[in-house]
């Protein structure tokens, strides 16, 4: 079976969640890029963050800029991957990259980021705005989390 995709949006935006996040859920992992331009995919970047953890530490303090930094397993299990996505509002979405049962990962995400709201998508990544995050939980048919109550969606 392919790969699903969760997300879910955290309750906030900081270093210690995302960390929290990461040693949970990817505690072996090696970060996927080896530098971060300012802003994310410039080929004339402002600035050049050179290790995630000060990529963090950046999108903590600078709440509208958005950032999408992942990490890869070192090991063959699930999660395959970890995302987060810094939105230009202020907020930050938690991703992993599994096999089913995403049931079972959305809730453990949602439990672990404090979120509310969350989906199973295929190789999409979330919008960079909350509000619109929110409405598109609403209007998918993949599996979702609504205002914290599980939606089972339909099965591809």
């Amino acid at each position: 079976m392919e790969p699903q995709e969760i997300y879910v949006l955290c309750h906030a935006r900081s270093k210690l969640l995302a960390n929290s996040f990461l040693e949970y859920f990817l505690p072996n992992r090696r970060a996927a890029a080896a530098d971060y331009p300012v802003p994310e995919l410039s080929g004339c970047p402002r600035l050049i963050i050179t290790s995630a953890e000060e990529l963090l530490e950046w999108l903590e303090s600078e709440v509208n800029q958005t950032y999408s930094p992942y990490w890869n397993n070192l090991h063959e299990n699930d999660p395959q991957m970890a995302m987060l996505f810094f939105t230009q509002d202020g907020g930050m979405i938690a991703g992993l990259v599994i096999h089913p049962d995403e049931t079972l990962w959305l809730k453990q995400v949602a439990t672990h980021v404090g979120g509310r709201f969350g989906y199973v998508s295929f190789e999409e990544p979330p919008p960079d705005k909350m509000n619109i995050f929110v409405e598109y939980c609403k209007t998918t048919i993949t599996t979702k989390l609504l205002d914290g109550q599980l939606v089972p969606g339909m099965v591809f």
